[in-house]
């Protein structure tokens, strides 16, 4: 099945298929193809994303297959989608992974983004001239949820539970955080608490840490 679904989709795909050990156990991949798209091999860990979207199906009521971004062992972008395949969690669960690299559609982006004049979104994101008046700590943080908002690719009020851990997570990384206020807006943004937020962000540093 997973060499299968990859030679039918091509290179850009990585397709895992992980397996539980047992009850509560860790997430491992049990068979990889082109795994060097997201940095994974047989017996690899499962990636961050792929965990938290595993815990998330695993909830009872939970829907069957979940679809966010994610990031490589590497540092790559993925559109990332996953299924339960067997069991319903605990040991003999499986659950396939789908991620798509979208470096390739990104400088596809980038491309027609020069032929035709326009601006790529790293240019869009460029700084202010220094002549400019820095920017209010509003106005960074709007930047910032501007950011992931794009990175998304839909308004965060939409996003799923595993969607709005990565949008975390990823701000985290950009340091969004560091600005006062930037918890609440988030919270805001997201149609969530701000006690919500401090448990997304705990639970991914918990995992960085890990």
């Amino acid at each position: 099945m997973v060499s299968g679904l990859a030679e039918a989709l091509g290179r850009d795909y990585c397709i895992v298929l992980y397996a539980l050990a047992g009850a509560g156990g860790a997430a491992r991949a049990v068979a990889v193809a082109n795994g060097g798209v997201a940095g994974l091999a047989e017996g690899s860990a499962a990636l961050a994303a792929d965990a938290a979207a595993i815990s998330e199906i695993c909830r009872p009521g939970a829907a069957a297959s979940l679809q966010y971004f994610s990031v490589s062992s590497g540092g790559r972008r993925l559109r990332s989608t996953l299924a339960r395949v067997a069991g319903a969690g605990g040991a003999g669960a499986v659950f396939l992974a789908v991620h798509y690299d979208l470096s390739r559609a990104e400088q596809l982006q980038a491309l027609v983004a020069q032929l035709t004049g326009g601006a790529a979104p790293a240019e869009e994101e460029a700084e202010a001239p220094a002549s400019a008046a820095p920017p209010s700590v509003n106005a960074l943080v709007e930047q910032g949820l501007q950011r992931v908002r794009r990175h998304l690719g839909k308004p965060l009020s939409y996003a799923g539970k595993v969607e709005k851990i990565q949008a975390v997570e990823w701000l985290d990384r950009e340091g969004f955080f560091l600005f006062k206020g930037a918890v609440e807006a988030l919270a805001q943004e997201m149609g969530n608490t701000k006690y919500t937020i401090y448990a997304y962000l705990r639970e991914t540093r918990m995992r960085s840490a890990d």
